[in-house]
């Protein structure tokens, strides 16, 4: 009896394992778009090509607000003084607002994007003076954000699902959840990230990071404001540091820096739960 139990047993396990793999199997084949039951293309690259709205501005705007919920975001110069807003959606869930001080460009959701998601992406391309002084807030729920150079510029940029590129930027805040972070030269520099890397090629005043999953690689640090680094889980990495002291702990790791000045003016904090430190 005890003998036939253990079969019936096992004949239960192998079957829930079937199960499993088909169940498995057959939620893949949705999501990626094989089975057409609900259409599902989750995390798609491919960007519309359909212009949906164009349109140049003369106005010196102090803020300008785009927030896309499917789609990828671009800041270009513009090779004259004026702003250039170009729109590619296939969808056309877009408000376009303009005062003489700001424009706004904001998408709605599509009715069922939560069950369906959209064969495409919408992107956003602007073109902007390379010497804007004016503040830009970019924010996508899932796509990829790209700036180009603007050392005059502030730049709020929120990401959920996307990486992040800036070439140069005065001010620069970022905040993602899940996506790499790329930043070229920077004044100000606020990351927070859940999960990705980050480089940085140079960072001139202060820096604020603050990263739960990843990777921090700076090629150049020049401080002239006490700034922190905290890392959960990964590694720090930069290359040359002037102008402050590090102070850094690591609860599980290695820490090396190199000529650390306790004479210099400011200092720098870094924070490692889990994770090497290397400085210079």
């Amino acid at each position: 009896m005890m003998k036939m139990n253990k079969n019936k047993t096992i004949i239960v396990i192998i079957l829930l394992s079937i199960l499993c793999i088909l169940l498995l199997g057959f939620m893949i084949s949705v999501m990626c778009g094989v089975l057409p039951i609900w259409k599902f293309n989750f995390g798609t690259t491919k960007v519309s090509d359909a212009l949906a709205f164009e349109e140049v501005y003369d106005t010196s705007f102090q803020t300008i607000d785009i927030d896309v919920s499917f789609g990828n975001i671009e800041v270009l110069p513009s090779n004259d003084s004026q702003v250039h807003v170009a729109i590619y959606s296939d969808y056309r869930l877009f408000d376009v607002n303009d005062t003489k001080s700001s424009l706004a460009i904001i998408f709605s959701e599509k009715e069922g994007f939560h069950f369906s998601f959209p064969k495409s992406r919408d992107l956003v391309r602007i073109y902007l003076p390379d010497t804007s002084n004016i503040k830009v807030l970019l924010t996508t729920d899932l796509g990829d954000v790209k700036v180009d150079d603007f050392p005059n510029t502030s730049f709020d940029i929120t990401a959920d699902l996307g990486d992040i590129s800036v070439g140069q930027a005065d001010v620069l805040s970022v905040d993602s959840d899940l996506g790499d972070v790329s930043i070229g030269e920077v004044c100000d520099l606020t990351v927070k990230s859940d999960q990705g890397n980050i480089e940085v090629t140079k960072v001139s005043e202060k820096v604020s990071i603050d990263t739960d999953l990843g990777d921090i690689s700076i090629e150049e640090l020049n401080l002239i404001k006490d700034s922190k680094i905290v890392l959960s889980l990964g590694d720090l990495e930069i290359t040359n540091i002037t102008n402050a002291y590090v102070d850094s702990t690591t609860d599980l790791g290695t820490v090396d820096i190199k000529n650390n000045n306790r004479e210099a003016p400011y200092v720098l904090t870094v924070e490692n739960d889990l994770g090497d430190v290397k400085i210079g």
